[in-house]
């Protein structure tokens, strides 16, 4: 299996904090973000993984090949961070992943590391979803048919009409990464640089299958907001 992490952002709403660093280097409890990702990777034996870095990129280059000296770690460098979305910085995954299986994740997220085993044993393609908390009316959000397949991807659905909330982890099997490079190569082709790269499967989703993965209750948090990092603090507490 391969891993990407999404980790070109600049991490504006959690300046100061972020004027010389990346997010994902910002600390919660004893270790950055991106540290209690890759460990967790590494602690269920996963090591072919690839950092899309972007802002401060030299600065998170060289901390992780110090704090991961025997990691295979692959950095390829985003240089329109500032101007794309999370769309782009996937695209350039592509010649890392192939055909293999592929995990996403995004280097904002503070999880238990319990999260990312469940995400793994996952027995189909999933984008993970909190289902078992109030979901914000602003989050990017799942729709579901009768037969549990995820039918629409939007920040626009009702909460009434929802799933749940998308958490930033996601597994492809090796039969459908391909398919969702050509979409996402599609969606850059017209311009549409500025969203979120599940986006570029929505109207797709008939063609490639991808059921809602329960958090089942672990921990976990995007760290946008001084709020976020509050609440990955006492995650990291309990």
């Amino acid at each position: 299996m391969k891993v990407i992490i999404l980790a070109a952002g600049m991490g504006s709403r959690l300046k100061p904090l972020t004027n010389h660093i990346p997010k994902t280097m910002i600390t919660v409890g004893n270790q950055t973000l991106i540290e209690n990702i890759i460990q967790g990777l590494v602690d269920i034996q996963l090591s072919e993984i690839a950092i899309i870095t972007g802002y401060q990129h030299e600065v998170l280059e060289t901390f992780l090949k110090r704090r991961f000296p025997t990691v295979r770690l692959q950095f390829i460098y985003n240089d329109q961070y500032s101007v794309k979305d999370n769309i782009y910085s996937f695209s350039l995954a592509e010649e890392f992943v192939g055909n293999e299986e592929m995990l996403c994740i995004c280097s904002d997220i503070y999880c238990k590391p319990q999260l990312l085993l469940r995400a793994v044993q996952a027995p189909f393609d999933i984008l993970m979803v909190d289902d078992t908390k109030e979901i914000p009316s602003r989050a990017m959000k799942v729709r579901v048919n009768r037969e549990g397949y995820i039918t629409k991807i939007s920040k626009e659905l009702s909460v009434e009409e929802s799933k749940g909330e998308i958490v930033g982890i996601s597994k492809i099997s090796s039969s459908n990464t391909a398919f969702i490079f050509e979409r996402i190569a599609t969606y850059l082709d017209m311009g549409l640089v500025n969203v979120w790269w599940p986006y570029a499967i929505n109207d797709a989703l008939d063609q490639i299958k991808l059921r809602p993965w329960s958090t089942d209750g672990i921990g976990w948090v995007n760290v946008n907001t001084f709020d976020d990092l509050k609440e990955a603090m006492n995650i990291a507490n309990d």
